[in-house]
């Protein structure tokens, strides 16, 4: 079994404006095209509840609280939601964002794409401070969901902190060949972001 961290471009404040817009176009396009690839066929029950919690996002009073909560990139903690309303709101991102790129592992590797990658080699091998594990779980629009999916993303102006000194015609390593191909993934995706200005918002599922 596998895991990904997808990854959108796509500006946060403009995803924002997403929720409680009453965009009835939106919904549908949501529900058609992520209610058949997010695997409800064999539980009907649970299908309706996520078109519950995602008419709520697009429509309803929980998209009015996300809304007006905001995108705030220094919270650390928020409330977590119910295992629908995450995926409602994976759909929404899948939707509305650019896919740009993303990072698989293995359930063998994901302990040293977690401690290894993301928490000290990838972060040495570009410069950076900047907390790469906010690509695995952060705080948006005031909720959370730490079980599998979960969201995190980076802001524009943390991308153009992190790729500064990169230069994807000669791009950072780590030396591991394993790592490498996932830092070249990331290198890619947050140069095209930088270059189009625009914030990442990522998926771990």
């Amino acid at each position: 079994m596998g895991y990904s961290i997808e990854l959108y471009n796509l500006d946060c404040k403009d995803l924002g404006r997403t929720f409680a817009s009453g965009d009835a176009a939106l919904l549908q396009e949501v529900r058609t095209g992520q209610g058949a690839v997010l695997h409800f066929q064999d539980d009907p029950d649970f299908r309706a509840e996520w078109d519950a919690r995602l008419q709520d996002l697009l429509i309803g009073n929980s998209g009015k609280v996300l809304a007006a909560h905001g995108c705030d990139p220094k919270q650390e903690s928020a409330p977590e939601v119910s295992d629908a309303m995450a995926l409602a709101f994976v759909a929404v991102v899948r939707v509305k964002g650019e896919f740009i790129g993303e990072l698989r592992h293995s359930s063998m590797t994901g302990r040293s794409f977690r401690e290894e990658f993301l928490a000290k080699d990838a972060p040495e091998a570009l410069g950076t401070s900047v907390d790469l594990f906010n690509l695995m779980s952060r705080p948006l629009f005031g909720i959370q969901h730490e079980d599998y999916p979960s969201w995190g993303g980076l802001t524009i102006e943390e991308i153009r902190e992190i790729t500064r000194n990169i230069d994807m015609e000669d791009p950072p390593t780590t030396g591991d060949s394993d790592e490498d191909s996932w830092l070249y993934e990331l290198c890619d995706a947050l140069c095209y972001a930088r270059e189009a200005g625009k914030d990442i918002v990522s998926l771990y599922l």
